[in-house]
Parts: C-alpha cells; structure tokens; sequence
C-alpha cells in the first residue's frame, strides 16, 4: 500500500468503503472506512452525522475493526478541535462498538491532507472507553497525546504515522504501562517537519524496555536512523525481538555497520531497512547474516536540496511505501 492512496488493508482484514444506508454485511471480517466526503462537508454533513447514521444500523456492535477517514470539514484548515469532537464522538459511541478490537484514525492522503497537517488531540479517553481494543494506529501526530502515560492492559499493537512526532508522546510511550505489547511501529519524522523525537526520547525503549511481550519494533520514517541502528545495536532488547524495522529513514552504512557487529543481530527473524542510503556492498553483508533482510528502495544522497549530508527520510517524498 502507498501512502498516496487509501487503505486496503487492516490488520488483514479488507477494508470497504460505509455511506449511510448501507447494510454491513460482513461486520466481523471486513474493515469498515468512515470518512467525510468532499460533497458532503459542502452540503453541511459533518463526520459526525455519518458516524450517528452507523451507530443507527443493525449489526453495529459486530463491527471488529474501524478506519477513520478524512474527518475535516476543511482538510487544509483543519484544527485540533475537529480531532477532538471526532474523538469524543467514538468515546460516546463505545457501547455500539464494543466489539470494536482494531482501530486506525487518519486515513487520509496528501491530496486530503499532508501527514504533517493531519491534526490529532489526546486518545487516552478512547483508550479506556475501548478495554476490546488490540490494535491502534494514529496518523498525524501534531497535537497527539496519549495521556500523561499510555496506558492499557489488552492492546496488542500501536502504530504512530508521523512525518515530524513531538519527543512527548515517545516520553508517553516509554512511560507508560501497556504488558500486552507485541508490536510497537513510531514514524519519528524529521526536525524540519516538527520532529523534536532524540535518540535520549527513545532510549528508554532500547534499553530498559517497560513491554515484556515486545517482539516486533519499527521505529520508521526517521531523520536519525543511524543513531537508533547504533543503540539497538547494543541494546539488550535487540535479543527480545523478533522483528526490527529502520524502513522509510535515513540509514547508511555507518549505522548498518553497527548492526552487522552485533552479536544479538543473529536473535533476529527479520531486518527491514527499506528506503535506505547503505551501499551495494554493505546490504549485501546485511544479508549475509543468515536472517531475512529486506532492503529495497536504495536512495541516493541529494546534497542539492537543503538536507542535512544529503540524506532524507521518505515523507519528504512523493509517495511512501508502508
């Protein structure tokens, strides 16, 4: 899936397009999309009013998984207060979707809404009003929060798409109190987009994991891939893990030098680094550790543009592979 179209896909299950008056025929093994259509917003109907419609059709509390769509009246004005309302409208709505177990919130395409612009507010009252909740995924970042902790007994994944993520909601993360963790995928971004995420914010993570369960860990889309390959490289989390994802950064060879001296790099299933800047050379030492590795979209150093050594993670792109 590219991130300049729609989902297809949640957490394996199709996802399909709801409009009001439509029957959901398969609640428990389709993903239904919400979003607010531009015809729509222009005729007054807000994400709201689509979101009542749904509540009032049978076979509602069947529905597993959820995608919200483009929320904004206004996608290129839109304010952290439309994020809220959608928010406090699904926390209302939680004794009709309590069969509700995956959620992903911000299914949006740049032609929407750019990911550095999709708003977003505090979900730690949607986390407590859905205890079913397994899997989470938030797109947007600006104005995320997940409470002064992230906390939540069941939830099994938790993915944070983000082109420029406030260091405040790693801190969150890293403070928090989620045992059922398995999967833990953060898009830190880049300082030009707003990122102010630092190797320190995420150490916590690498090196006194608060997650028992964590076996898969993708911290993507990242301006500083380097420093995060060097630290997993001696961090005892690496030897937990079964999956490690650097994809969608700016990963080169010194950080994936790093890597290939790791004794625990062996513990590993897979190594996913595509959209990389390592050499030919390197990748080829990469996959030659007896793990899978998968290293595709190799980048070239754009010293032309304004970036910092020339390297760029792939939001600042046209298209993004996820």
């Amino acid at each position: 899936m590219m991130i300049d179209r729609h989902m297809t896909h949640l957490d394996g299950k199709p996802v399909e397009n709801w409009y009001p008056g439509k029957p959901l025929h398969s609640p428990a093994t389709l993903a239904y999309r919400l979003r607010l259509e531009a015809e729509e917003a222009k005729a007054g109907m807000h994400w709201v009013d689509k979101l009542a419609c749904l509540l009032d059709t049978p076979a509602v509390t069947q529905i597993s998984a959820l995608v919200v769509g483009n929320w904004l009246p206004e996608p290129e004005t839109g304010t952290y207060e439309d994020a809220r309302l959608m928010l406090e409208a699904l926390v209302v709505a939680s004794d009709r979707l309590r069969g509700l177990t995956t959620l992903f919130l911000g299914d949006m395409i740049p032609a929407e809404c750019a990911i550095t612009a999709i708003p977003q507010s505090d979900v730690s009252a949607l986390l407590q009003a859905y205890p079913g909740l397994r899997w989470l995924g938030l797109r947007g970042g600006h104005g995320l929060s997940l409470g002064n902790t992230l906390h939540h007994e069941g939830l099994n994944a938790l993915t944070i798409q983000s082109g420029g993520l406030a260091a405040r909601v790693v801190q969150e993360i890293t403070a928090g109190h989620a045992p059922a963790l398995e999967h833990l995928e953060i898009w830190t971004g880049a300082a030009e987009r707003g990122s102010t995420v630092t190797i320190d914010d995420l150490a916590p993570i690498f090196f006194r994991c608060p997650f028992p369960r964590l076996r898969s860990l993708a911290i993507r889309n990242s301006a500083i891939s380097d420093e995060i390959a060097f630290a997993m490289a001696h961090a005892p989390l690496l030897e937990q893990l079964s999956v490690l994802d650097l994809s969608l950064g700016t990963l080169s060879d010194i950080g994936a030098a790093a890597l290939i001296e790791s004794p625990a790099i062996h513990q590993l299933q897979k190594l996913i680094i595509n959209h990389h800047f390592c050499s030919p050379g390197v990748v080829a030492e990469l996959q030659q550790l007896g793990i899978v590795v998968e290293a595709d979209d190799a980048q070239e150093e754009d010293i032309h543009n304004n970036r910092v050594d020339g390297r760029f993670i792939a939001t600042l792109q046209q298209y993004v592979p996820v």
